[in-house]
Formats: C-alpha cells, sequence, structure tokens
C-alpha cells in the first residue's frame, strides 16, 4: 500500500441570527465576542481591525438593504437570547480580507434582507435588521475594548475611516 499523505480539512463554522439577541465582550487579551451558540477570541489587533472592517462594510450595505435607520427590535432569537456556547473560534494575525455579501429583502430566504460577514471558514448571517444591529452593535464593543488594549484608533475615528474607504471602493466597483 502506497504512502498517502494526511488531508487537512478547516472546518467550517457559519452563525445564522434572526432577531435581537445578546452579545457579550469581555476585555483584556485576548478579547472574546460571545453570541449564541459561539465564542470567538481575537487573539490580535490585526484580526480585530479585518473583522471591524467588515463589519463597517456591512453597516453601509445594511443601510441599503434594511433602510437608513435600523433599530434593535423585531423578533427575539429562537430559544434563550443569551449565549450558550457551543463552538469557539481563535482569529489571530492577518489573513484575507473578510468577504461581505448582502442580499436584499426580495432575494433574502426570511424576506427581512440578509448581511453575511464572512471570515476565512467563520460566517456570521444576519437575517433582518434586529439581528444585524445586535451583531453590529457586539463587535463595535469589542473594538472599543480592543482600542484599550491594542494601538487602535477610536472607534468613531475608525468607522469614519473605515466607511470612506468602502464607499469609494463600491463606487469604483460600480464604475468598472
Amino acid at each position: 500500500m502506497a504512502y498517502q499523505a494526511p488531508t487537512f480539512h478547516e472546518p467550517t463554522l457559519a452563525l445564522r441570527y434572526y432577531g435581537h439577541h445578546e452579545v457579550i465582550v469581555t476585555g483584556g487579551e485576548p478579547v472574546q465576542v460571545m453570541m449564541p451558540h459561539a465564542v470567538i477570541t481575537l487573539m490580535d489587533r490585526d484580526s480585530m481591525r479585518a473583522i471591524f472592517r467588515a463589519f463597517v462594510e456591512g453597516n453601509v450595505l445594511a443601510e441599503r438593504v434594511f433602510g437608513p435607520k435600523v433599530e434593535p427590535t423585531g423578533g427575539i432569537y429562537p430559544g434563550s437570547n443569551a449565549p450558550q456556547i457551543h463552538a469557539a473560534v481563535k482569529l489571530e494575525g492577518r489573513n484575507p480580507r473578510p468577504t461581505v455579501l448582502a442580499k436584499s429583502r426580495a432575494t433574502s430566504p426570511s424576506g427581512y434582507g440578509q448581511i453575511t460577514i464572512r471570515y476565512r471558514t467563520f460566517a456570521i448571517i444576519c437575517d433582518g435588521p434586529a439581528a444585524w444591529r445586535a451583531q453590529y452593535h457586539g463587535w463595535r464593543q469589542a473594538y472599543t475594548v480592543a482600542a484599550q488594549t491594542w494601538r487602535l484608533w477610536d472607534v468613531a475615528s475608525a468607522e469614519e475611516n473605515y466607511r470612506e474607504r468602502v464607499i469609494l471602493r463600491l463606487l469604483a466597483e460600480r464604475k468598472s
């Protein structure tokens, strides 16, 4: 029997949220973001910057999908809306830029619109404005905590800077 090299499989985790749910952030080094079914551990500032940029981009798209003013109201996530951990993800170092996808109300499975943040093989899928707001505010809080630990811009400056870059990139993509 010939030698067969071991194969590597990187697991995939997709978290889908509908409605308002709790996102808890714990500070220090590392920064942990706990949400229903998962805890995400950010080991360094590079991973924090990458994921927060993706959430700012998602927020730009959310304004188009959900409307300009999105409040965290609506349905409750099925089951308990407090985090119960079933999976753990550790993010560290420089990785490929996260992918941000948006679906309109007409094309999303829920009919409410959808924003997806995919970071390597990990994805957070938000069906509807309440789920998006819960996630965005949680990751904004995580960035605020991380800025106190690592040398990062303050959250308002980061949002403004990333938002401006996203809008310029989207306009450039539209023209081409």
